[in-house]
C-alpha cells in the first residue's frame, strides 16, 4: 500500500465513523458477528476485524470453522461513506485535486468509495458465503444504492437519526441495514430488526412490511 494511501486511510479527518453501541449491540444479539471488515484498533465492533492495512479488497471475509476449513463469516460492515479517490496526476504539479492542498500530499493509488465496498460485500456473500450486515446511507438516488435493492435479502430503514461515536450531532442523513447473505434469512432476523426501524425484503417486487409504526 502507498505510504500516503495509508496516510489517508489512517487520519483522523473522519471519511469513516464508528458505530454506537445502542445501534451496533441489537443488531449483533440478533447476527452474532465474528468479524468486522471496515474498521481499525480503535473503532472496530469485534475481535476480529480486517485494517486497512490488511485491505478488505484483498483479504477473503472468512473465517476458520472447529474443523480449521475457511467459510464464509458473520460479517459487520460500517464502510467509508465518501466518493471514491482516483491517484493523483502525473507530475504532481498538475494536480488540481482542493484535497490534496489542504493535506499535503498526493495519492498514487485509488482510494475505494462506498460503492465499491457495496460491490466488496456483494462479491463475498455470493462467492465465499458470508452474510454481510452494512450500516449504510440511505441515498436511494445513487447507482450503487440500486445494487443493495437489487441484491439485499433485508432491508431496515433506521427509525430516527443515531450519533456516531466520536460525532458532535446526530447523522444529518437517513441511514438503512442492508443484508447481503448467501442463504435464506430466518424469520426471527426480519422481526428482530423491527426495533430499529421498518424492515422489507426488496427481491422480485416482493415488500414484506414487518414495522409500520
Amino acid at each position: 500500500m502507498d505510504e500516503n494511501v495509508r496516510r489517508v486511510l489512517m487520519s483522523s479527518e473522519k471519511r469513516d465513523w464508528e458505530t454506537p453501541a445502542e445501534l451496533f449491540d441489537p443488531i449483533d444479539a440478533l447476527f452474532q458477528f465474528e468479524m468486522d471488515v471496515c474498521a481499525r484498533k480503535d473503532n472496530t465492533k469485534c475481535k476480529v476485524f480486517i485494517s486497512p492495512e490488511e485491505d478488505a479488497f484483498v483479504t477473503p471475509w472468512v473465517h476458520e470453522d472447529f474443523k480449521g476449513i475457511h467459510v464464509g463469516a458473520m460479517a459487520w460492515m460500517n464502510p467509508e461513506y465518501g466518493k471514491p479517490e482516483h491517484p493523483c496526476k502525473e507530475p504532481h504539479e498538475k494536480c488540481t485535486k482542493q484535497i490534496c492542498k489542504k493535506r499535503g500530499f498526493h495519492i498514487t493509488e485509488y482510494i475505494p468509495g462506498i460503492g465499491d465496498w457495496i460491490e466488496r460485500a456483494r462479491n463475498q456473500s455470493e462467492e465465499n458465503g458470508t452474510t454481510v450486515v452494512c450500516l449504510l446511507p440511505a441515498r436511494t438516488d445513487t447507482i450503487w444504492f440500486q445494487t443493495v435493492w437489487n441484491h439485499a435479502k433485508l432491508l431496515c430503514f433506521l427509525r430516527g437519526r443515531f450519533k456516531f461515536v466520536g460525532a458532535d450531532s446526530g447523522a444529518t442523513f437517513p441511514n438503512v441495514i442492508a443484508v447481503f447473505a448467501p442463504e435464506e434469512l430466518t424469520d426471527d432476523k426480519y422481526e428482530g430488526m423491527t426495533s430499529l426501524g421498518n424492515v422489507i425484503d426488496p427481491r422480485d417486487g416482493q415488500i414484506l412490511i414487518y414495522g409500520g409504526k
